[in-house]
Formats: C-alpha cells, structure tokens, sequence
C-alpha cells in the first residue's frame, strides 16, 4: 500500500539509483486515485443506507483491485530485476573466491587445476574497487 501511496520513482541499492520505468508511475498515480476514490466513497457510504450505496461501493473496490494489482505486476518485477543486478557483484565474488581456493590448493599439490570457465561472471574490474577509489580514478581520468 505504501508503494504506490508514497511512491518515489527511483530506489538505492548498494549505492546505485535505479530508477522504475515510466508504466510503473502511471500504475501508481492510477491505483492511488482508485484507492482516494474508493476512501471517498466510504466515508460517505458509512454516514448513508448502506443497501442503497453497495453496487457504487462494489465498482470502486473492483477498480482499486485492478489497478492495485496492475501496479503491483510491474512493480514486483521491477523489485526482482533491481534485487538480482544488485546481487550479480556479490555472487560473482564467491565465484572467483571459490576458483582462486582451488588455484590455492591445486598448488599446495604441486598439480593443475582446471577452472570452471563456463560459469556467468558478470562483473566489471571496477565493481571491486572501494567507492573512494572509484571516485579517485574517475576524477583523475
């Protein structure tokens, strides 16, 4: 309910901004004028005959859910998307620290190793950069 009551179109992870696509605000501005909409009738519905004012409450209440439920679709998705990307750096680092572990212990045998090459590392060199050094390199370039 806060998410599209109080919805900010961008959210920070990991010190990144990622911003929510434009479908996702208009969700949101349609579900909170659904859900303001669907209050307004309420408070009136509650101090009137209540039998006479049901299928005006129904059609609000079916309306809040659908566009409660359009936002939420995109918003979720776009929640998975921004949870997984932020994710790839850390899942990517125990991938190398698990290949370096067996670089280390194929050398305390005095063998080789073979490396798992086919596994997905998405990662820049600079992602294991501290963010000080970051901002040091992009300065000095």
């Amino acid at each position: 309910l806060e998410a599209f009551v109080n919805f900010y179109g961008q959210i920070y992870v990991n010190g990144e901004a990622y911003v929510f696509p434009c479908i996702c605000h208009t969700n949101a501005s349609i579900a909170r004028h659904a859900f303001q909409q669907l209050k307004i009738l309420l408070k009136k519905w509650a101090s009137s005959t209540m039998l006479s004012k049901t299928p005006a409450v129904r059609t609000h209440l079916k309306d809040f859910d659908e566009a409660f439920a359009n936002f939420e679709s995109v918003y979720v998705h776009e929640l998975i998307a921004i949870e997984r990307k932020s994710r790839q750096p850390l899942a990517s680092a125990i991938h190398l620290d698990r290949q370096l572990q067996k670089l280390e212990h194929a050398s305390k045998k005095g063998s080789r190793c073979i490396l798992d090459r086919d596994a997905p590392v998405m990662i820049e060199h600079d992602t294991l950069l501290s963010m000080s050094e970051r901002r040091q390199r992009q300065c000095s370039e």
